[in-house]
C-alpha cells in the first residue's frame, strides 16, 4: 500500500522553514528529466505565495492596506 500523507495546500511552516511539496510533471522537464529554467520561476513564485499564505499574509490585503505589490 502506498504511503499517503495529507498536507495543507499551502505547505508547512515550521521553525522558520517553509516546505511546499510540488509534483513535477514530464511537461515541466526536458527529455533528460531536467526542469526547464523558466519553470523554476513558477515554482519559486508558487512557494513564495503559499509561504505568505501560511504566515497569514494575504496579497490582496498587502495591496489594499499597504500599497505593496509583488512583481
Amino acid at each position: 500500500m502506498m504511503d499517503v500523507r495529507i498536507l495543507p495546500a499551502s505547505g508547512t511552516l515550521k521553525g522558520g522553514t517553509h516546505t511546499l511539496p510540488l509534483r513535477v510533471y514530464c511537461e515541466d522537464t526536458d527529455i533528460g528529466g531536467i526542469v526547464y529554467h523558466a519553470n523554476y520561476l513558477r515554482f519559486a513564485e508558487r512557494g513564495r505565495t503559499e509561504m505568505l499564505r501560511a504566515m497569514g499574509i494575504e496579497l490582496r490585503r498587502l495591496q489594499g492596506d499597504d500599497g505593496l505589490i509583488f512583481v
